[in-house]
């Protein structure tokens, strides 16, 4: 009898829930917007992007292509203000941006900043985190989105919006597109309300051969900055920004 119960519990298990790879592409968008003064903000072009995510073990990584280089070759955008003003908006032209990673074992965060323009970045920044610091609103609300059952949530920090998610629980994660962590699924689709991000789904797939070297791709062979660890339920303005970490707010705005 206790050889059968063991295996109907196995089968029970969600496949998900046991995969120890996984691999995920979504596409994303990115409304750029100009301050005309008086008129408000207005969008000038949106920008196209795949982002690929994958997960093995606890290690997940996150990193996204930019699907616009070869439309803006000289790394600038001109945008008509008025009849007779135009402004140039610089695009970061790196081939892979918004590159991070998590460990969920060591709890280290790495992350490579994207720069405008055609400068080369030639440095990455590190720093320890709480596995609780993001603290998400999981909210009642539910959609079918591709056959997935999803439930929406919402993250605020320092008083403002930064994400409205819609994730699936029937495949576990503990990191997630972006920065994201602490959502007990996949990110199915996403806003990133301060960049006016848009992520969705495209496809994905569980217990393929993931190679450890994806996980730690060329780009971290350069130099990390530390910044200061992200510790969970630190009340606002109590840790004051250091010189590199103020660095990182510009060159990732």
């Amino acid at each position: 009898m206790k050889i059968i119960f063991v295996a109907i519990a196995v089968w029970l298990v969600p496949f998900y829930a046991i995969s120890q790879t996984f691999e995920a592409q979504y596409k994303v968008s990115e409304d750029i917007y100009m301050n005309l003064g008086d008129q408000g903000l207005k969008k000038a072009l949106t920008l196209d992007y795949t982002g690929y995510f994958y997960r093995k073990g606890n290690r997940y990584i996150y990193f996204e292509k930019p699907n616009y280089l070869n439309t803006y070759p000289s790394g600038n955008f001109e945008f008509n203000t008025t009849e007779h003003n135009v402004t140039s908006i610089s695009l970061s032209m790196d081939s892979v941006q918004n590159l991070s990673s998590r460990d969920m074992d060591s709890l280290v965060f790495r992350m490579r900043p994207n720069m405008s323009g055609k400068g080369q970045v030639t440095y990455n920044y590190m720093q320890k985190f709480d596995s609780n610091f993001f603290q998400w609103d999981l909210l009642p609300e539910t959609k079918i989105v591709n056959g997935l059952k999803c439930q929406k949530a919402t993250l605020t920090l320092r008083g403002k919006p930064q994400w409205s998610v819609w994730f699936t629980s029937d495949i576990p994660m503990q990191a997630g597109i972006d920065a994201i962590m602490g959502l007990p699924g996949l990110v199915v689709e996403a806003d990133c309300i301060p960049l006016k991000k848009h992520y969705s789904l495209v496809k994905y797939s569980a217990n393929m051969p993931l190679a450890d070297g994806l996980f730690w791709p060329a780009e971290f062979n350069q130099r990390f900055e530390k910044l200061s660890d992200m510790r969970a339920a630190v009340p606002s303005g109590s840790v004051k920004k250091t010189k590199i970490e103020k660095q990182a707010e510009i060159t990732n705005q």
